[in-house]
């Protein structure tokens, strides 16, 4: 299994780190719910204030922001929901190899998820860049997806 960016076990260490985790998924969600052409402009200017303007910028919409969403509609519903509905315990019955970029305003994951990777033949490879990392270091991450591929 190869994750980009978001762990497995999402861990928020500072008041910082959780506030920018909740402003700017809220802002998609609305973004999301609002839809059309100004759910798309709230879309567009989020990418433009996070520094990422992408080649492709003309073709962003508020739809993408759907895992935002439902993200926070189910984690809101678990408590009312049967206990394997929400994957509580919910450890992955393969290899992990994940990635990030170390120069985030917040990092979504702490030392519980990387023990956990070096305990259970898991990986994780660190690239000095932001979110999108993948615009940088396209090459060596489809390298790590390839080699990972093949084990």
């Amino acid at each position: 299994m190869i994750v980009m960016e978001v762990p497995a076990f999402l861990e928020l260490s500072s008041i910082k780190a959780k506030l920018l985790f909740v402003a700017y998924q809220l802002w998609l969600i609305v973004s999301y719910l609002i839809g059309g052409s100004i759910g798309d402009r709230m879309t567009k200017y989020f990418s433009k204030i996070s520094g990422h303007v992408p080649k492709y910028f003309a073709e962003i919409k508020s739809d993408r922001n759907f895992p935002y969403y439902y993200f926070w509609r189910n984690t809101l519903l678990a408590p009312f929901r049967k206990k394997e509905a929400n994957l509580d315990g919910y450890v992955p019955s393969v290899p992990v190899t994940y990635m990030f970029g170390t120069h985030k305003p917040a990092q979504f994951h702490g030392s519980k998820w990387l023990n956990y990777l070096k305990k259970n033949n898991g990986e994780f490879h660190s690239f000095e860049a932001g979110h999108w990392f993948l615009k940088k270091f396209k090459q060596p991450v489809v390298d790590i997806i390839k080699r990972r591929a093949r084990l």
